[in-house]
């Protein structure tokens, strides 16, 4: 058996832009202790005053917020705010005890109820979350911080949905709820039946789905006045005050069919269900208490250089396989050439019987521990040395230390010729290290550059890489799933599109090579394309020590993404690589039997609606599996985890695809389907979800479940309606060409749909200019198209693009009159691909002064 040892390295860090740390708060008497507020050194001081006084007007904001939402059971009661070391003369500063800070890009890596890494606030905000622009655009800050810390410190997750055409949470939906009296709500959790909300212009829907369009949002009036969901859009952050509730009883009945972040991590659970399991109040720990002073206690210590204290191992048993010499190499090595002068170093022996605490410790101090295989090489050691400069505490981001790559070169007598990129962000002092076991291995060394190349376009910092397990050091792959993340930053910049790999390596076996993915599903619960890599580690067979080691390499369409959606604002990488060990981990126990189930499928969604055909296509994301079930209900609630194997709902089987297979495809790619729904005569609206199955059968969770609305065209009636408005155009008007991209320049006239009264075209999209020598008025007499397929649109000039939308409008009822600001006014129409009977719309134009 090959026997392998510990040692283990605790770092103390700091971090960019102002975080909030939760790792080592306590509560006591409903009061949060020893918050840990740092500042990054890259703020400048001259900004020292306002930061100071405004972290603590918003902290205190949030205290009596959080009081009131987590109903009277905690509030903030001390702060401790960490100024870099760089910033002078500040007053109330003390020296800095031993608090610590994992300077991490994410707020949240685990799963629900898993505490998140911290809050990021960027010093621009701070400075100005009072003013009327940021209460607009963000909701009132206390509210925010709040909302912000029930995900840091809870594990809760939001409760709205996003725009963007391949995002899983969508904007609007279709509620089953018999309290909305419209068709498609906003996708948030209210204690009020969402219905006093208007959609921005340029929304409209998709004829496949029958859903709004991805990018279509809204705006409530100001008669909506919810008083939860905290954690629901920031429109509504200014009346709510409270999270939403599982309790039947709860005047703040959680909204489970609405498809957002909560419901899809969750399992349908309240946000309040998963606060009020959490350590701080179950068990009656912390019950309601009656708080009169919620203002927090502030203290201002500064930071005074890096702190490491390396922990080693030097009992009798290092002696074996040179154990303790080649730590002693290691240390010597990172203690003279890798740590920076002025570094605060303790190191710290012990001996028999201690290696199974190391990694709790570990977990207490918020350090790393690391493992090496017996014949393993210096090189190991020295990369889990190296691991732990990755974030050196008051370090400003451009003097971090970074890995780019490392070979190893076994057969003596060998002459070597190898290449390393040396991307844009690392600037100009770049070092060579080259290490060996005997000088008589190595007889020269050259690097040579490439001949006239200047590098002069360092921007912000290095792309830097943080490769670890989320958790402690300890884990039971009996009761959590192990985790593999690598956050693949420049500064605050997420690196998209890189090539990242895990290799894992466990006793007794080969290493292991894992592709980690940053594409929103399964272990990557933040989204994607957000420079966070990930994947579930489901081989984990014996309980035993691992190690972790990320390699990361670009790619041909790698970039760095600044936070703009605009593409001209993203910056190419060009060539880089970068080598990263992780902390070492101990899994406890394993199960019996590796029987892990498949992910959960958490991004299902419906693409398109097949009316005449009755089919529906849907898309997944297949997460490690070997097999789908598909089924489909009238009711929402058939479907849950409870129901879903029961006979309330139907499975849908071979005979049902029409295109597509119900074979997974290789996990990471888009798979499609088109399955047929039974025949109706009726309106109907279904509901969707899924389970994935492994080669054991064993079943995931239920997926997020999606719905489609039937709506059958109805046949015309026998007799026209004796509403018709005539055809004939008013006397005063001069005939003129109404067809297809007509320009009307007389001063009034009559413009219909083609064929009126009749059935117009399917696929038809055609606009009208009208241009006369005043402001236009627009007046329909008759309207009639399909409701949410087929619509007429009315602009405030001659460009859709440019011109600001008057009207949208489709259905059976008559719209007011529109009336232009000029001169000019642009009608267009555009139906569908599906059959239709219905007699389209006429209406008169007039000019006006």
């Amino acid at each position: 058996m090959v026997s392998h040892r510990s040692f283990l390295l605790t770092s103390f860090f700091w971090c960019l832009s102002i975080y909030v740390s939760g790792s080592r708060i306590n509560i006591v008497n409903n009061g949060y202790r020893d918050i840990v507020v740092a500042i990054s050194p890259d703020v400048p001081s001259d900004e020292a005053d306002g930061l100071l006084e405004n972290i603590q007007m918003l902290i205190t904001e949030a205290s009596a917020v959080l009081y009131e939402a987590t109903r009277h059971r905690s509030y903030i009661e001390s702060v401790r705010i960490l100024i870099p070391q760089t910033w002078e003369n500040v007053t109330m500063a003390n020296s800095s005890t031993w608090e610590n800070f994992q300077a991490l890009y994410t707020v949240q890596f685990g799963g629900c109820g898993d505490p998140g890494k911290y809050i990021h606030l960027t010093p621009n905000y701070v400075m100005n979350f009072d003013s009327d622009k940021s209460v607009f655009e963000f909701g009132p800050a206390g509210k925010v911080f709040v909302r912000e810390w029930a995900r840091l410190r809870y594990g809760v997750f939001e409760e709205h949905g996003y725009t963007g055409a391949d995002d899983s949470f969508p904007m609007f939906y279709r509620s089953a709820s018999p309290q909305q009296t419209v068709d498609l709500v906003p996708n948030v959790c209210s204690d009020e039946p969402v219905k006093d909300f208007t959609f921005d212009y340029g929304c409209y829907v998709d004829p496949q789905t029958g859903l709004y369009d991805s990018n279509c949002t809204y705006s409530f009036s100001d008669q909506f006045e919810p008083r939860s969901s905290m954690m629901s859009d920031y429109r509504m952050l200014s009346t709510a005050m409270d999270f939403c509730d599982d309790d039947e009883s709860s005047s703040y009945k959680h909204n489970r069919e609405a498809p957002n972040k909560q419901n899809a991590i969750c399992d349908k659970q309240s946000v309040w269900s998963v606060i009020s399991r959490h350590v701080d109040f179950a068990e009656n720990n912390n019950l309601p208490a009656n708080i009169t002073n919620l203002i927090p206690t502030f203290n201002i210590v500064q930071v005074y250089g890096a702190r490491y204290v390396l922990v080693t191992d030097v009992s009798g048993s290092m002696i074996s396989y040179d154990r303790i010499g080649r730590l002693n190499k290691a240390e010597r090595r990172w203690i003279e050439y890798d740590i920076a002068d002025g570094t605060n170093l303790g190191i710290v022996q012990f001996g028999h019987a201690a290696e199974e605490e190391i990694e709790v410790l570990a977990t207490k101090t918020n350090g790393k521990s690391y493992f090496m295989n017996d014949e393993g090489n210096s090189g190991e050691l020295n990369d889990a040395f190296t691991g732990s400069l990755t974030y050196q505490p008051a370090v400003p981001s451009g003097d971090l230390v970074v890995q780019l790559s490392k070979t190893e070169y076994k057969n003596p007598g060998t002459e070597f010729n190898d290449v390393t990129f040396v991307d844009f962000t690392v600037g100009l002092e770049l070092t060579f290290r080259v290490e060996y076991t005997s000088k008589n291995f190595l007889q020269s060394f050259f690097v040579v550059s490439p001949s006239g190349d200047l590098y002069d376009n360092l921007i912000f910092g290095p792309i830097t890489v943080d490769c670890f397990v989320p958790g402690e050091n300890v884990i039971s792959a009996t009761i959590t799933n192990v985790k593999i993340v690598a956050v693949v930053m420049q500064q605050n910049n997420p690196n998209i599109g890189a090539e990242v790999r895990a290799y894992m390596e466990r006793p007794e076996t080969a290493i292991q090579v894992i592709q980690l993915l940053d594409n929103g599903v399964g272990a990557d619960i933040n989204g994607k394309n957000d420079g966070i890599y990930s994947r579930y580690y489901i081989d984990p067979s014996s309980a035993d020590r691992y190690t972790l080691v990320c390699d990361v390499k670009s790619t041909t369409s790698t970039y760095i993404e600044n936070g703009e959606p605009d593409q001209q604002l993203r910056t190419a990488t060009g060539d880089f690589t970068r080598y990263q060990s992780g902390r070492g981990f101990r899994i406890s126990d394993v199960p019996f039997k590796p029987t892990f189930p498949p992910n959960r499928v958490t991004d299902l969604k419906v693409l398109a609606m097949q009316v005449s055909q009755m089919s529906v296509i849907i898309q997944s994301n297949p997460m490690d599996a070997t097999a789908y079930v598909i089924k489909y209900s009238d009711v929402f609630d058939n479907l849950l985890d409870s129901n879903f194997y029961s006979d309330l709902s139907v499975p849908f089987t071979e005979e049902d695809v029409v295109d597509g297979s119900f074979q997974p495809l290789e996990s990471g790619s888009k798979q499609r389907v088109t399955l047929a729904l039974p025949k109706t005569t009726d309106d109907i609206t279904y509901y969707i979800a899924t389970r994935a199955l492994n080669k054991n059968n064993a079943p995931s969770s239920t997926s997020n479940i999606v719905s489609v609305q039937i709506v059958l065209v109805k046949p015309p009636q026998t007799q026209p309606p004796t509403t018709r408005a005539t055809t004939k155009a008013p006397e005063t008007s001069t005939s003129v060409n109404t067809g297809c991209k007509t320009i009307l320049i007389n001063s009034n006239g009559l413009l219909t749909s083609p064929n009126f009264p009749g059935p117009y075209p399917n696929n038809y999209d055609c606009q009208w200019i009208n241009q006369v020598a005043t402001k236009i008025t627009l007046n329909f007499n008759y309207f009639e198209t399909e409701s949410r397929y087929d619509h007429v649109e009315v602009y405030d000039g001659s460009s859709v693009s440019s011109a600001r939308l008057l009207l949208k409008h489709s259905g059976s009822t008559l719209p007011g009159a529109v009336v232009s600001s000029s001169n000019e006014m642009l009608v267009r129409f555009f139906t569908d691909e599906s059959g239709n009977y219905f007699n389209g719309w006429g209406a008169t134009y007039t000019s006006s002064s």
